[in-house]
């Protein structure tokens, strides 16, 4: 079974199917320390004795937890790392994690000014077939957003990117940017409602002009590029999204019916 079959199974059967199979699936595709977060939560451990202090394991974040802490989401199977504004994912959203978004979460058509020239989240674009490892790029900011409500999360802010390069050890700084050279991220440019901002290591602190044309920093809406991609975060000040709403600020003909439940998820099939 593809990582991207597993996914969707334990979307919709937390602790359920093939879970020694699933771990050997994300251990062979060298993720190697989701793999034993993985494992521990179906065993229903609370952490995981990997490096100081130990990854915590649990459906929402760790209270009281301070810069460089680690936590395990067994959601959306994500390893976070606190940065001081926020829990930043260690890694680069990957294909096999949309495609397993794409077959669970529900969605219903919308209507919006004007009609984008594309197929919103078209499983062939986005989770193209044997292709599960590749982090998922060729897709919208608008896209990238749904994927990360869907899962109560938000895409990383620039200050939270600027809070992990002053708060962060240098090598674990390094590890963020192993897999991704440019993403998508939450902000917009308050004077183009219909631009984007994206973020590379060398231009996180750059300033931007918003009245000239900077193709480091802003891409239309409408872009899909193959070297982009994005990761998800959650603000140390609000949390986890309880019921996403800001509908307008996408350019997606359709909106999310479903979201991930993370009350299922802590109680899981075993119970």
């Amino acid at each position: 079974m593809s990582l991207g079959a597993h996914f969707v199974r334990h979307l919709r059967e937390p602790r359920g199917g093939d879970t020694r199979g699933f771990a050997d699936e994300l251990a062979a595709a060298g993720l190697e320390i989701e793999a034993r977060c993985y494992t521990a939560w179906v065993d229903r451990a609370g952490s995981v004795r990997e490096g100081h202090p130990p990854i915590a394991i649990a459906t929402t974040p760790p209270a009281g937890a301070t810069a460089g802490d680690r936590w395990f989401d067994p959601c959306e199977l994500a390893l976070m790392v606190h940065v001081g504004r926020a829990w930043l994912a260690t890694r680069p959203t990957a294909r096999w994690q949309i495609h397993g978004f794409l077959d669970v979460a529900t969605r219903a058509p919308r209507e919006v000014q004007v009609e984008p020239p594309y197929k919103a989240l078209d499983r062939a674009r986005l989770a193209p077939e044997g292709d599960e490892l590749s982090r998922a790029t060729e897709l919208t900011a608008g896209e990238a957003t749904l994927y990360a409500w869907f899962f109560h999360k938000m895409l990383p802010a620039r200050f939270d990117w600027q809070s992990a390069t002053e708060q962060l050890p240098a090598g674990t700084l390094a590890t963020l940017w192993a897999h991704s050279s440019i993403e998508w991220i939450s902000g917009q440019v308050a004077t183009d409602e219909g631009s984007r901002l994206i973020i590379t290591r060398d231009t996180i602190d750059d300033e931007l002009d918003e009245e000239e044309e900077d193709e480091r920093l802003v891409r239309g809406e409408y872009t899909r590029d193959k070297k982009i991609g994005f990761r998800t975060a959650v603000p140390i000040q609000t949390g986890l999204l309880t019921n996403p709403t800001s509908w307008h600020i996408l350019p997606e003909p359709i909106k999310l019916t479903s979201f991930v439940d993370r009350p299922a998820f802590a109680h899981g099939t075993l119970e």
